[in-house]
């Protein structure tokens, strides 16, 4: 069963835990958000030399997001810019990830 989490404060953010396909993530949230016209194709790798962290611009009918990949941990979380929209956002790739995990399973 797939869970969302929203650890930080402003509950903006959120990420998925339950997820089988762990080492991958980054490659199967990309997959799933492409299949889906979720991902407008913006990576911006501002300051990844030294953080880590790499963007991908996302959108959810008028709403934008941002999946964030941290490359040392192997990390994959989202962010919304009001905690409404992260639930939106959240719920629906919940659906999504459950449907695709359906599939192959």
């Amino acid at each position: 069963m797939v869970e969302i989490s929203f650890p930080g404060a402003d509950k903006c953010s959120f990420t998925f835990n339950g997820l089988s396909e762990k080492g991958s993530e980054l490659a199967f949230f990309l997959d799933l958000l492409a299949k889906n016209n979720m991902l407008t194709n913006q990576r911006s790798t501002e300051g990844e030399m030294f953080s880590g962290w790499s963007h991908y611009g996302c959108r959810f009918g008028k709403i934008p997001f941002t999946l964030d990949y941290d490359r040392y941990w192997d990390w994959v979380h989202f962010s919304a810019e009001t905690p409404e929209n992260a639930r939106k956002i959240a719920n629906r790739l919940k659906t999504l990830i459950e449907a695709e995990t359906a599939e192959k399973g």
